[in-house]
């Protein structure tokens, strides 16, 4: 499962994710708007997509490349680019350099074994 997980890492840079494309909808064929229009909606949903989320440089470098390799995503809504974030963390590739986990760490009693 471990090196399943690592080849599909890899294959994020490569080549169109199959995983991304079920789970994220696409650019229509109509699609509407100047470049500079288009290019502002793509920021906000990247913005609003990312919200609460404390992510760096090398991590929305990361985000970016994997959406450039899967053109058919509309990067336009906010669902695929956490659709996106998701995908990259689910499966390892984002690390602590690329973002500030917001996870705790739960403090565990201590068993005594002398009982």
């Amino acid at each position: 499962m471990q090196k399943l997980r690592a080849s599909q890492a890899e294959a994020l840079f490569i080549i169109e994710s199959p995983e991304l494309a079920t789970a994220c909808s696409h650019v229509p064929d109509d699609l509407e708007g100047t470049v500079e229009e288009i290019r502002q909606q793509i920021k906000s949903a990247l913005a609003t997509g990312l919200a609460g989320v404390d992510i760096h440089e090398s991590g929305l470098k990361k985000i970016r490349e994997v959406a450039a390799k899967n053109p058919t995503i509309d990067i336009r809504k906010p669902e695929n680019w956490k659709a996106i974030y998701r995908h990259l963390d689910d499966l390892g590739v984002l690390n602590d350099t690329d973002r500030t986990s917001s996870q705790t760490t739960v403090p565990q009693p201590v068993v005594d074994s002398r009982h």
